[in-house]
């Protein structure tokens, strides 16, 4: 099943092995980590980072 991290990426679920939260001094991404090492970003909403990441981890039942 893929899931639509945003308008170009979409991810198949059980190629993720974890999620890391990367704050930087600018902005705040996830950073998904896959099968085979690559690694894709997604920006999120550092002013309301806890529902951010909840929404976009939920359809990867990893929230």
């Amino acid at each position: 099943m893929l899931i639509k991290l945003n308008e170009n990426t979409f991810v198949n679920k059980d190629n993720v092995t974890h999620v890391k939260v990367i704050k930087g001094m600018q902005s705040t991404k996830l950073e998904f980590h896959l099968v085979g090492g690559e690694k894709i970003y997604q920006q999120v909403n550092a002013d309301h980072l806890d529902y951010s990441v909840n929404e976009i981890l939920k359809p990867f039942g990893l929230n």
